[in-house]
């Protein structure tokens, strides 16, 4: 595996607040644009509304989902036909397996890097094509995307565009999905206009470990597209607003981050496991991580080391004495931070995001190992703490 920071929040400018601006800037073109599509996402949300009273999702967090809706499809749909029911259902049932403690995991995603290998990559002569949009293909999409493991919040969500569709004659149903990749081609295009300087290693990333990275269970999440990491981008932002207001309600406030923070690794980190994940102890001085600690001392916000995959994010956290609801605050490189915030809000905790500045963990991004750090102007501007 070559190394690469993949995106870089500092890419663009010397100045180091400018992606936010930038970010900000083009959530509000993205409403804009998707203007046109709104009778379908105000019905989407409607349905959901009233067949899923427990499920509340706001017309804009709708919109991301019909953009991702139609960039999934660009990307993976027709990688999702010829993937068969039988190797679907074995490498979700791997997927289990692989919780059952260290020495399990080792042996399934072994098995897991092969079958992705084998099953899930696209060929060549794919890579310009897309699966014709019908409400049976969105269902074969959904299949893949569990059976990959890396989109399991994703998949959930178009499960219930699925289920929406069902409702709809064939041409309605295939005019939602089309008018998704609509806005799919006009966002993958100006999103680099936009946001590709800070995504300018991603291509150099893919070319370089194009053979190497085969037969990993990780291959599917390393090879993600440029438009997948400015999709993400997109909806962080777009989560940070949608659930603001329930945030600054919190009185109990968790900082979830990566062990990729801590500044000599996971591996020589001394942070005590507790049951939530890991706590710092304060071993080295320099370490962001126990500087974020020393901060949340000084105003009452919990800091825990979780592992890098949004599956660890752990119930507990939600369980308060008085019943009041706990606020995330979900730090991770771009590619991660949606899912653990749909995670945190199907747990009851309303979550904000905060991208790594860049990415650097051994397991994915680079074989070495690089520190990776925040911008601490925009967390305490999330944390609401004056500076």
């Amino acid at each position: 595996m070559q190394g690469y920071t993949t995106y870089c929040l500092g890419g663009a400018s010397d100045l180091p607040d400018q992606y936010y601006k930038d970010i900000h800037a083009f959530t509000d073109e993205f409403f804009i644009k998707a203007e046109p599509f709104l009778p379908f996402i105000e019905a989407y949300s409607s349905y959901v509304s009233v067949s899923f009273p427990h499920v509340s999702y706001p017309v804009k967090e709708c919109a991301f989902e019909f953009l991702m809706l139609g960039i999934l499809w660009k990307i993976y749909s027709v990688n999702s036909l010829r993937l068969s029911p039988p190797a679907a259902g074995i490498m979700k049932a791997l997927l289990r397996l692989r919780r059952h403690g260290e020495l399990m995991k080792q042996c399934t995603d072994f098995v897991r890097g092969i079958m992705s290998t084998l099953f899930l990559l696209p060929k060549k002569a794919d890579e310009v094509s897309y699966a014709q949009p019908s409400k049976d293909n969105l269902n074969k999409l959904n299949r893949w995307l569990y059976a990959s493991g890396d989109f399991n919040q994703e998949a959930e969500r178009l499960c219930l565009w699925s289920s929406f569709l069902k409702r709809l004659e064939p041409q309605a149903s295939y005019n939602v999905i089309n008018s998704a990749v609509s806005l799919a081609s006009w966002f993958e295009i100006r999103s680099k206009e936009v946001l590709g300087a800070y995504t300018s290693q991603v291509d150099s990333f893919l070319d370089g470990n194009l053979k190497s990275g085969h037969w990993r269970e990780d291959i599917i999440f390393c090879r993600r597209r440029r438009v997948e990491y400015h999709m993400n981008m997109l909806g962080a932002e777009i989560m940070n607003r949608v659930f603001r207001s329930e945030f600054v309600k919190t009185q109990r406030r968790a900082v979830l981050l990566p062990a990729c923070m801590c500044i000599m690794g996971h591996e020589k980190c001394k942070a005590a496991a507790e049951a939530d994940g890991l706590k710092c102890t304060g071993c080295t001085s320099g370490c962001g991580v126990n500087s974020l600690s020393r901060l949340g001392e000084l105003h009452n916000f919990s800091v825990l080391i979780i592992k890098h995959e949004s599956d660890s994010l752990s119930p507990e956290l939600s369980k308060n004495p008085d019943g009041s609801k706990t606020g995330i605050v979900g730090i991770a490189c771009v590619l991660n931070l949606i899912s653990g915030g749909w995670k945190a809000g199907k747990l009851g905790m309303p979550a904000q995001c905060i991208i790594l500045d860049y990415c650097g963990c051994t397991k994915h991004w680079h074989p070495c190992g690089i520190t990776t750090g925040i911008n601490m102007k925009q967390f305490m501007k999330i944390m609401d703490i004056a500076h």
